[in-house]
């Protein structure tokens, strides 16, 4: 008796954990979020940016990104939907990006709304 316990729970998991990939593979792309913020991260040689996000609490925090070009830097934030909505209106959080280069003088840009944005140091 035990040992049909064991495999029939061990099928059961393996069940959940298949039908918990398959809906990831069908979760739809990112939603791309605005940049609040950018702050230059002290002791980093100007190579790390803390960037902070106000998003919707129905999504959940995917990645950042940043395009280097010789001139500027752009910043793209992503964000997915969960699978529950927060009991807040807005999710605020801060998220490191490191760069290939120092910042020096270059501007960074939020590539959602194609806006430079101030650099605090």
């Amino acid at each position: 008796m035990r040992t049909r316990v064991k495999v029939l729970l061990v099928v059961g998991v393996c069940g959940a954990l298949a039908a918990g990939v398959a809906l990831w593979a069908l979760r739809p792309d990112p939603t791309r979020v605005p940049i609040d913020s950018v702050a230059v991260e002290p002791n980093t040689g100007g190579r790390t940016l803390r960037v902070g996000l106000t998003y919707s609490s129905c999504l959940e925090f995917d990645r950042l990104t940043s395009d280097e070009t010789g001139g500027a830097v752009r910043l793209t934030a992503y964000a997915h939907d969960r699978q529950t909505c927060g009991t807040a209106p807005t999710t605020t959080q801060v998220v490191t990006v490191r760069l290939e280069r120092p910042l020096w003088d270059r501007p960074v840009v939020d590539a959602l709304t194609g806006r430079p944005l101030t650099v605090a140091s």
